[in-house]
């Protein structure tokens, strides 16, 4: 890893979406409502993908439970899961 890529923002390869050309994840949004959020993404690190944009720091991404979402702004029930090791700086949740 180059020293720009150490602070590099992460996110699972599996909460990662496709929609025709575009890829998105679903964040936990407002009132615990799933918020869609489209990515522009870099290369692979062992599983992760680089963000180049479309997450912050402190976005708890959705990588577990994506089919119980069924259209942005749907409720959810977050629950933290284990963080993988140097998950950048964003968050894991897991829809229920």
């Amino acid at each position: 890893m180059s020293g720009h890529d150490a602070n590099a923002l992460l996110v699972d390869d599996k909460a990662v979406l496709t929609d025709q050309d575009r890829r998105y994840v679903y964040v936990v949004g407002k009132d615990d409502r799933a918020e869609r959020r489209d990515l522009k993404l870099g290369r692979d690190i062992d599983g992760q993908r680089i963000v180049e944009s479309g997450l912050s720091g402190g976005d708890r991404v959705i990588v577990e439970g994506m089919q119980r979402i069924y259209y942005p702004g749907a409720p959810i029930k977050p629950k933290k899961i284990a963080d993988a090791p140097k998950l950048a700086q964003s968050q894991r949740a897991h829809a229920k």
